[in-house]
């Protein structure tokens, strides 16, 4: 994989363990191994480019609550987002209420995620609204 192409509004596919909100890298590699993973399609919202020190740091401790999964505006990055223009003016109660407004978040919808990078290895960190890494995934395809 390419890291170079991970830049904000690129479309990644990330690997997320079936069972979640796993503390460090290590028991979340774990988890992906004894319990399997779904793979989610991805809007990258903001890129951390991480040195060695920094990396550590961070996936050591997913649980607290930190700035780095948040936008410029002080918001946790996470969540569903979905391009489509027909969706521009609903809010979430309207789509989960209509089948086919739900039908098109299930079809176009992404998950907006914070992309890590250090070395040859970048995790996708989706907050769900959340300070803290809620659910971590590797990514694994860029496109």
């Amino acid at each position: 994989m390419e890291l170079d192409k991970i830049v904000v509004g690129a479309n990644i596919c990330a690997r997320f363990p079936r069972i979640n909100k796993n503390g460090t890298l290590r028991e979340n590699d774990l988890s992906i191994c004894e319990y399997g993973y779904h793979l989610n399609n991805c809007r990258v919202m903001k890129v951390i480019r991480a040195g060695p020190k920094e990396w550590f740091k961070i996936t050591q401790n997913f649980l607290i609550d930190s700035d780095l999964w948040k936008n410029d505006a002080g918001e946790a990055i996470g969540g569903i987002g979905c391009d489509n223009p027909i969706l521009a003016c609903k809010n979430a109660i309207e789509v989960f209420r209509d089948p086919d407004l739900l039908q098109i978040v299930r079809e176009e919808g992404y998950t907006q995620v914070t992309v890590v990078i250090s070395g040859k290895r970048a995790i996708a960190v989706n907050t769900e609204g959340h300070s803290y890494a809620r659910y971590v995934g590797d990514v694994i395809t860029v496109y």
